[in-house]
């Protein structure tokens, strides 16, 4: 069994690759972090349940605003951890643009993420995010 640091970390570099998988616009692997039930709910953006719409969500957004442009940068990362759930709450500025082009920040939010140790690792159960 883990530590609860090891937990942590491990949920942080789960949402770290989050961020990296939807702006590599590499979407079996951003949809792989989710539980089979999850949800994803992005108020506006939009609300999406379970692994095959993540990856159609992933695959449609880097289609519609260009694959590559999107940098997430998250800040201010807690996680709780207990037993087989935890959450993640962080700010998340959203950059658009291309490396070494103009950057600029296309949106900016908070995210509130429940997981769930399934098979050894921690998957996304529910995502939301407020954006401001």
């Amino acid at each position: 069994m883990a530590s609860a640091l090891e937990d942590k970390e491990a949920i942080r570099e789960a949402f770290s690759m989050y961020c990296y998988h939807v702006d590599d616009n590499d979407p079996a692997a951003f949809s792989s972090l989710f539980a089979a039930d999850c949800v994803w709910d992005g108020g506006p953006i939009g609300k999406f349940e379970g692994r095959e719409a993540l990856a159609g969500f992933c695959a449609g957004i880097n289609e519609q605003w260009g694959a590559g442009t999107f940098h997430h940068l998250l800040s201010n990362v807690t996680v709780s951890a207990n037993g087989d759930s935890a959450h993640l709450r962080a700010y998340v500025n959203v950059m658009k643009g291309k490396i070494g082009e103009s950057i600029a920040v296309f949106a900016s939010g908070q995210y509130q993420v429940d997981f769930v140790r399934e098979g050894g690792g921690w998957l996304i159960k529910k995502l939301v995010l407020s954006t401001l």
